[in-house]
């Protein structure tokens, strides 16, 4: 793609995303996995909870779209707390913690587009099919590999 094409590109996703927060109250955007790269580890990111005083969320490791939107959909509604596992109504909680600045420059790029550096998020851990987290002994794989990205770390 030539620089004009990429910059057009851009618009058109930053005009879809400010579309999806006026109609829904936030914007999901997912980067996801393809065939040319199996090593490649997935993410999905919130834009929009910002302006409910609330922190974007960010999960690494979903490879589904939609099963990535109804998780951030459904956290972003609640009032979150750093350390915290939250029950969804599954077997095991997603573990919640207060993010860093890998996670705005390195995953949740386009909201730093949008909100700069002023924006808190959370990442949303999932656990391994025991509920064990990535730092707990015995996590499996690919949920080890999973990068934990505390904001103190």
């Amino acid at each position: 793609m030539r620089k004009k094409e990429i910059e057009a590109a851009m618009r058109r996703l930053q005009r879809s995303v400010l579309q999806n927060i006026q109609k829904h109250g936030r914007s999901v955007i997912g980067v996801f996995q393809s065939k040319d790269e199996p090593d490649f580890i997935p993410f999905a990111y919130t834009i929009g909870n910002a302006l409910k005083d609330r922190p974007e969320l960010l999960v690494i490791g979903i490879n589904n779209q939609i099963n990535a939107m109804v998780l951030l959909n459904k956290l972003s509604g609640m009032n979150l707390r750093d350390g915290e596992t939250v029950s969804l109504g599954g077997k095991f909680g997603v573990h919640i913690l207060k993010a860093g600045k890998t996670a705005r420059t390195d995953y949740a790029v386009q909201a730093s587009n949008i909100w700069g550096d002023d924006y808190e998020i959370m990442q949303v851990i999932i656990p391994d099919p025991q509920g064990r987290f990535p730092w707990d002994e015995g996590c499996t794989a690919p949920y080890r590999r999973m990068p934990v990205l505390r904001e103190d770390a």
